[in-house]
């Protein structure tokens, strides 16, 4: 396939999909890229991987949204399990509906003016 896949068409496929894979390096430790947010959206379970302590680790733990394997070697084992996992059609998925809505458009910018209106009274 060559060019660009229309965005309705990838979250058709991502709708469809038995989990969604996100991948996380070192540099994105505490970044969430806007993929994140694409796979909330598709409510399908989420194996993410990546350094312990990322972002989105804790992200995919609090929401309930899948799982998390550490990156590095020693968690290899883990990935190849959660794989079959998925395989399978078992991967944990449990979405906890409040802590969703904190990464919603809603919720953040709620978050950002609590943020706001603390610096302010600070002055």
């Amino acid at each position: 396939m060559n060019g660009r896949i229309p965005s309705d068409e990838v979250f058709r496929h991502m709708r469809g999909a038995d989990a969604l894979l996100l991948l996380i390096g070192d540099t994105h430790r505490t970044a969430l890229s806007a993929k994140v947010f694409d796979y909330l959206l598709a409510a399908r379970p989420i194996l993410g991987t990546g350094p312990s302590g990322a972002t989105a680790e804790e992200l995919i733990n609090t929401c309930g949204v899948g799982q998390w394997i550490d990156g590095g070697a020693e968690g290899r084992p883990d990935l190849i399990a959660a794989l079959r996992q998925v395989e399978a059609r078992a991967l944990s998925y449990a979405p906890q509906a409040d802590e969703i809505r904190r990464y919603s458009a809603d919720g953040m910018a709620s978050a950002t003016v609590r943020m706001l209106d603390a610096v302010d009274s600070r002055q």
